[in-house]
């Protein structure tokens, strides 16, 4: 009997203003098996938003970023909030992939964030489905991973 596939948990980060989609592809990663670190698109903000639902709505955010296993960043992004997603993401080692279907935002940016170590690029018409070929060797990897530890034995 084969072990069960080791469940990645994602965290998805695009601009506000594009939520719809973003939940679209949540909810397709989450049927092809990923787990969704959390759904950002149930804590949107009005603009008078106090304080305190700020705070809730970031802190939200922190705790999805620190359990997901790899941040996926849907350009545009707008403001710039998932730039500090993916900080925070390559400063706790984990991979950043960045998917747009216009080329141009990834490679006349002027973000150098983009290109440095542990972050991968699928741009053009097949962004998309590159991206969750590399999603599903990341699984595939980790799985491995996991498996080879669990037959490790101390002593």
């Amino acid at each position: 009997m084969s072990p069960m596939p080791t469940r990645v948990r994602f965290y998805l980060g695009t601009g506000s203003g594009r939520a719809e989609l973003a939940k679209t592809i949540m909810d397709d990663l989450v049927a092809r098996g990923f787990v969704n670190a959390h759904d950002w698109t149930q804590d949107l903000l009005p603009k008078d938003a106090t304080i305190e639902e700020r705070r809730r709505a970031a802190d939200g955010c922190m705790e999805g970023m620190r359990r997901c296993d790899v941040l996926i960043l849907a350009l545009p992004i707008g403001r710039g909030g998932a730039f500090v997603e993916q900080g925070v993401a390559l400063g706790s080692g984990k991979p950043v992939i960045v998917v747009s279907l216009d080329a141009s935002l990834v490679y006349e940016s002027p973000m150098v964030f983009l290109f440095t170590s542990g972050v991968e690029r699928f741009t053009g018409p097949r962004a998309w489905q590159d991206a969750y070929e590399w999603l599903e060797t990341f699984r595939s990897r980790i799985s491995s991973d996991h498996e080879q530890d669990s037959r490790t034995t101390w002593g």
